[in-house]
């Protein structure tokens, strides 16, 4: 059977193989169920779903951040919000803090239509997420991290420096709480 993933979105993705012009094999995920279907994934290759619902096959990157850190984020943003609201991930040395956009306009127009509001998976099938804040890692021995949050102000657009270094418990602590409120833009 070929392999086939489904997103967040709700769209299944089937991984082709195809031959380069150098004659490599490359594999790509595609909508498509037509081509040259592959029936495992490679050694050495995982599934890769980036925050915008994307999926990519890519080679297994070296660890740096530990699954535990990740967890202690992500178990962070559960208690702080609802569960569609915010996602983390891992890139490189950093793990970056998604925040969906607000979605409670849709719940009205859904309600003159005589439905319900949105249910918890249908937020996160729709929702289009933005970089706000991200824990770099600093001294990898000591696992001291730095927080940066993203800055929107028009000039400027790019990560600005918050705290640390210091244990990520301490961080998250510290600016999980400042999500989606007044408070978040006052963080620098």
């Amino acid at each position: 059977m070929a392999v086939q993933y489904t997103s967040r979105t709700g769209k299944t993705y089937y991984l082709h193989a195809q031959t380069t012009k150098k004659g490599n094999t490359k594999y790509v995920f595609s909508l498509n169920q037509e081509g040259e279907l592959v029936d495992t994934i490679p050694e050495g290759f995982e599934i890769y779903e980036n925050i915008g619902g994307q999926v990519f096959l890519r080679r297994i990157p070296k660890q740096i951040i530990q699954p535990e850190e990740l967890a202690l984020v992500e178990d962070a943003l559960r208690r702080h919000g609802e569960d569609w609201k915010y996602r983390a991930e891992v890139k490189k040395n950093t793990i970056v803090v998604y925040e969906a956009g607000e979605m409670n306009g849709l719940d009205g127009i859904l309600a003159a239509y005589g439905r319900g509001p949105m249910s918890s998976t249908e937020k996160s099938r729709f929702a289009n997420y933005m970089a706000v804040l991200r824990f770099v890692l600093e001294d990898s021995k000591s696992r001291q991290f730095v927080t940066e949050r993203f800055c929107f102000m028009g000039g400027i657009d790019d990560w600005i420096f918050v705290d640390g270094p210091e244990a990520l418990t301490d961080q998250l602590g510290k600016y999980i709480r400042h999500l989606g409120k007044e408070s978040f833009y006052e963080l620098f």
